[in-house]
């Protein structure tokens, strides 16, 4: 059960508020470590856009290994996960719901 209301325009326009909000509160951070240019070459893996060659593409641009590129974009995806738990935490009036909202909205970005 919802506990938020989605919006009249898209059933899953609360998710991705939730979720907008999740990656403003990343790139600031980024940003604020000089990291932003890092931060917006990640941004489509965590989103789910994960095309062939791309971890290598990366590496090569950032002179890396493929392996350091995919465990950013996993620390990226833990942070992401924790700060998006953090804001449903504060939309559903019922705190044993948080965890089924996040694997849902997850579900909804294709993730």
């Amino acid at each position: 059960t919802k506990s938020y209301v989605a919006g009249p325009y898209h059933p899953a326009f609360g998710e991705l508020v939730l979720s907008d909000r999740v990656l403003d509160q990343l790139e600031q951070r980024a940003e604020g470590r000089g990291r932003g240019t890092r931060m917006a070459r990640l941004r489509p893996f965590l989103i789910g856009a994960e095309a062939a060659g791309a971890y290598t593409e990366v590496a090569a641009e950032w002179g890396v290994g493929e392996s350091a590129v995919r465990a950013a974009v996993h620390r990226l995806r833990k942070d992401f996960a924790g700060r998006l738990r953090d804001e449903v935490a504060r939309t559903v009036t019922d705190g044993t719901e948080v965890d089924d909202e996040v694997r849902h909205i997850l579900t909804v970005l294709g993730r």
